[in-house]
């Protein structure tokens, strides 16, 4: 029975080989609009672990998932819409650290390692000791002032501090800072500068963006988008800074923006970048992969080896908002994530008739349980799972 039903997937190989094609990916020009795609294998896992873990939650309002540049699955909930511009919150640190590698890439702004005070012009002793990075990393030693907005660069840059720099402190106004710092290095207020050089490469038109002082944009939050505008900051950066053949952001700053700066004691997010939230990745499937994050579940998932990004928008309730946000990431993080692991057996990051092949083998071998394999996810590896995962690469 066993030889004939290898014989059979060893056909269907052989089928697939003869018909198969490389095809090499382009990065998609992020000014133009999304393209959809229903053809992922998994859509129904998928369907159904959205349906039961996401679509149920109270405050949920959209969630977006991308698949090598394409949309392949995309929901609205509790009265929302596609073009529902919300405010992103903190997600609009990671714009705000986007448009400071810009401003880098094109050596107006110097390197983040150095001192404040080659930023910024003033007599204040703390310049010469916090750094660029520290506010970029959350550590830079100063203590949060209210109406952090409508403050000056000179009462900003002067505000009380503890110890000093390099212990992570979450915060918006030493955030807010950075702003300043592109202005007073720029000439242009983030804002002017993104829609110069950023917004118009993603496709976003003239957004709204709160702000203060001068005009300065709100560093910390403030930022207004709909779901897959901000979704394209994203794909920016599984792009490696690309907007169609155009780098818009360099490759050396994703590397430094989204990599592990400063710890922050949370668990799994352990890690912090420039504005861009590290987690602890104990499988090398996710290795590389990032959060951006914003109050109530505002969030964009992004793994480059996956090239994946998940993104959330969700309703603000005072009275169980970080319920809601907990919930929403941690079921993001536990059941809409694995589903881009099934069926990859040989771990190459493709599904295809040699995954179909190491899981007939397991099973004839009766090695060890293989989450991957567990396809139905049944807690078994048996010969339903062989017949899914046949069927579905016949199916597209």
């Amino acid at each position: 029975m066993w030889a004939t039903f290898r014989m059979r997937i060893y056909r269907v190989t052989l089928y697939f080989l003869l018909i198969a094609r490389l095809v090499l990916a382009e990065n998609l020009d992020l000014s133009q609009p999304w393209v959809s795609n229903d053809n992922f294998i998994f859509l129904n896992q998928l369907e159904n672990v959205v349906a039961e873990n996401i679509e149920t939650l109270p405050n949920i309002a959209g969630i977006l998932i991308c698949k090598n540049g394409e949309i392949i699955f995309e929901g609205y909930y509790n009265g929302s819409y596609a073009d529902e511009i919300f405010p992103v919150w903190s997600v609009t640190k990671s714009f705000l650290s986007t448009i400071v590698g810009q401003a880098y890439d094109m050596q107006l702004i110097a390197d983040p390692e150095l001192p404040l005070s080659n930023f910024l012009n003033f007599d204040i002793d703390y310049l010469n000791i916090v750094t660029l990075k520290n506010l970029l990393t959350m550590t830079s030693g100063y203590v949060p002032m209210d109406n952090y907005v409508n403050v000056s660069t000179y009462d900003l840059a002067n505000a009380e501090y503890w110890d000093g720099p390099g212990i992570f402190y979450y915060q918006n106004p030493a955030c807010h800072l950075i702003s300043h710092v592109i202005f007073h290095n720029t000439g242009l207020t983030p804002y002017y500068f993104a829609n110069i050089h950023l917004f118009p490469k993603l496709g976003i038109s003239d957004p709204f963006w709160e702000y203060g002082w001068y005009y300065i944009n709100d560093g910390g939050k403030g930022l207004w988008l709909d779901l897959r505008d901000m979704s394209k900051l994203g794909q920016l950066y599984l792009q490696d800074g690309y907007s169609g053949n155009d780098q818009i952001l360099s490759s050396n700053w994703i590397q430094m923006a989204t990599n592990l700066s400063s710890y922050t004691g949370l668990d799994p997010l352990h890690g912090y970048g420039y504005l861009f939230w590290v987690p602890d990745v104990d499988n090398t499937y996710f290795e590389d992969s990032f959060f951006i994050m914003g109050t109530g579940g505002q969030n964009i998932f992004v793994s480059p080896r996956q090239s994946l990004l998940i993104a959330t928008h969700s309703h603000l309730f005072p009275e169980d908002m970080n319920e809601h946000a907990n919930s929403l990431f941690l079921n993001v993080w536990d059941y809409v994530i694995p589903i881009f692991k099934l069926g990859d057996l040989n771990t190459d990051l493709i599904i295809n008739v040699f995954d179909v092949i190491h899981l007939s083998d397991s099973i004839v071998e009766q090695t060890d349980f293989i989450e991957e394999g567990d396809i139905n996810n049944d807690d078994s590896i048996d010969i339903e799972d062989i017949n899914i995962l046949v069927s579905s690469l016949l199916d597209l």
